[in-house]
């Protein structure tokens, strides 16, 4: 036994519980994403490649991504919270936590094709672009909106490379974490 005193209290604990009280909480809360792209030949569903994963930025500023469920918290609903949409463009200036918007959107208003909560701490997001709705070129950043208000950014890299005759499918994944 050691003899130790803890604020006004003196009194007699054992090793264990010392190693107890040393313990401090950890709670590294947070909200984090990650997308990757699936080709599609056109009109089918048959898979011509699929990106790595690529991790976004849930960007936090005012009315924006973090700030946007702070706001809900405290019954402040002047921005949805809902995501409806999503852009993708051409520009790969790394995100920050002040973007706004994307650096160069091409595509706007891409709408969510289906949504799923897939675990109590997940939801999966898929958005799909016909070969008609997107051109032929090379997309290096793809972002999430809760109406207009920009949630999160990611920059992709290598760049999302599309082609004639190609369908895009896009999969978002949003975890929670408290650990």
């Amino acid at each position: 036994m050691v003899r130790v005193q803890v604020k006004r209290f003196i009194g007699t604990f054992g090793l264990g519980m010392i190693k107890y009280m040393k313990k401090t909480i950890k709670n590294k809360s947070g909200i984090t994403g990650k997308l990757r792209f699936t080709t599609l030949k056109a009109g089918t569903e048959i898979v011509l490649r699929k990106s790595k994963w690529h991790k976004n930025l849930v960007v936090s500023n005012t009315d924006h991504g973090l700030n946007l469920v702070l706001q809900h918290l405290i019954g402040t609903t002047t921005y949805a919270l809902e995501i409806t949409q999503a852009k993708i463009g051409d520009d790969n200036t790394p995100a920050t936590d002040n973007d706004t918007d994307l650096g160069n959107a091409i595509v706007s208003n891409i709408a969510i094709a289906t949504v799923e909560e897939t675990t109590t701490s997940q939801i999966t997001f898929e958005f799909f672009i016909a070969d008609s709705e997107l051109a032929e070129d090379d997309y290096e950043e793809f972002g999430i909106f809760a109406g207009d208000q920009l949630f999160a950014r990611t920059v992709i890299s290598p760049a999302y490379s599309k082609s004639i005759g190609e369908d895009t499918k896009v999969e978002y994944v949003i975890n929670l974490s408290n650990t």
